[in-house]
């Protein structure tokens, strides 16, 4: 969960339970007298972790399981195990984080990794683990913290460890997992279930009914601790994939519990939007909305001489959205409005080590229409690297050695199928290390 200090504070949830609720009443509340108050607890007593399970769980509409592990460690602690559990999937440095760096999305000299770690760090209270079925609280000694917080975090990270049991995360995730805009798509839907599924137990605690909230005040200071998050961030990339999942995802799963009822939520799991635009977008009419995804006609160009397709990828609109904050202009709106990406790099195809190698970059990206790729373009005027406009679409290339040019507009304005682009790489490793944490 992330660190959302103070976030019963921040949502006012007793201020705002006797305001006017969302438009859309919940057909269903799922919360009833069948789920048993839970008084304000010690969350470092067991009796407490499991009247916090218990209502979780009957929040969520099951029987609770028996209790998971739970432990806490410090932060130093956590980057350590991070470090280690990296090493030990050998994600390394890649070509892919100097393409990172020209695109300014990593600072230079930081590896893609450390990045992840360090928004980790920074943003988590807490994790679940699902290959060791544990959840993780983070000492915090002087934070400031009421048992409340403690039994909401506790509740978000059940969550994660019940969505295990019905789905087992960690293939459910690999079966969705077709790019980092898809794995960055699944990790809304789990994250924002947890947030809502939480919300809800949380309002149980305080004596409220789900259908007393304002859910959209909800929604929109999550919004704002996003837009905070990433403008204060030097790592947008890290963080940006990180911490979008939450307001995305909560006031997508919040919409679908709100207006229909649980099961609609669970249905979720079975067919899901696989494309952040999608998730931006919001729900159909009782079931998923067409996807607003559309196919590139044409892909990023070939390689250049003595290059290789070293990866393809999609980094979605949440690419869109950390790219202008590099640029210090985010707009989601803007983001919203992506169509369609891909992005190829290439790396030279005789080099004995290809981190080690010039790299180039080309990313393609399509917008909803001619008005929004020129806002798009003329944002990134502080940016240095070549940009291409081509009616509805962007195209960027990057290089990683000031002495290796970018691709020209004659290169970018070519027209392959993606098909013909045939990456070096295994399309099941990590794009980035951030896919370790997902």
């Amino acid at each position: 969960m992330l660190r959302t200090r103070g976030l019963l504070v921040a949502l006012g949830l007793a201020a705002v339970a006797c305001e006017a609720p969302d438009d859309h009443p919940q057909a269903v509340d799922i919360v009833s007298d069948d789920c048993a108050t839970v008084r304000t607890c010690d969350v470092t007593e067991r009796a407490c972790e499991q009247a916090v399970l218990e209502l979780t769980a009957c929040v969520r509409g099951q029987d609770a399981p028996e209790l998971p592990e739970i432990r806490k460690i410090t932060i130093a602690e956590l980057e350590t195990e991070l470090r280690e559990a990296i090493e030990a999937m050998g994600v390394q440095r890649t070509p892919i984080d100097p393409v990172m760096q020209a695109l300014h999305l990593l600072p230079k000299d930081v590896s893609s990794t450390e990045a992840t770690i360090a928004a980790a760090s920074s943003a988590w209270l807490a994790y679940y683990d699902d290959e060791l079925d544990r959840i993780t609280i983070l000492d915090e000694p002087d934070a400031d913290s009421d048992a409340l917080d403690k039994m909401y975090t506790l509740s978000h990270e059940f969550t994660h460890y019940l969505q295990d049991l019905d789905q087992d995360l960690t293939p459910f995730e690999k079966h969705w997992r077709a790019s980092t805009d898809s794995a960055i798509a699944v990790r809304t839907l789990i994250e924002g279930e947890a947030f809502v599924n939480s919300t809800r137990a949380l309002a149980q605690m305080r004596g409220l009914t789900p259908a007393s909230l304002n859910w959209s005040r909800i929604f929109d200071a999550l919004d704002s601790n996003f837009v905070r998050g990433l403008i204060d961030t030097h790592t947008p990339w890290s963080t940006a994939v990180l911490t979008i999942p939450y307001p995305v995802g909560g006031r997508y799963v919040g919409g679908v519990w709100n207006r229909y009822d649980r099961d609609h939520v669970a249905a979720l799991f079975d067919e899901l939007p696989t494309t952040m635009t999608d998730w931006i977008a919001g729900y159909g009419d009782g079931v998923i909305a067409a996807s607003l995804s559309e196919r590139l006609d044409c892909a990023p160009p070939l390689p250049p001489a003595e290059f290789a397709v070293y990866a393809l990828d999609r980094l979605g609109a949440t690419g869109v959205a950390a790219l202008l904050t590099a640029a210090g202009h985010l707009d989601l709106a803007v983001a919203a409005a992506l169509r369609s990406d891909a992005l190829a790099v290439y790396t030279r195809s005789d080099a004995e080590d290809p981190s080690q190698a010039p790299v180039l970059a080309v990313w393609r990206l399509r917008f909803r229409d001619s008005k929004t790729a020129d806002k798009f373009a003329s944002s990134l005027g502080s940016l240095k690297f070549t940009l291409l406009r081509m009616d509805r679409e962007v195209v960027i290339s990057v290089s990683s050695d000031p002495a290796q040019s970018e691709l020209k507009s004659d290169a970018l304005s070519s027209c392959p199928t993606l098909d013909a682009l045939q990456p070096l790489n295994d399309p099941e490793a990590p794009f980035t290390a951030i896919h370790a944490f997902m």
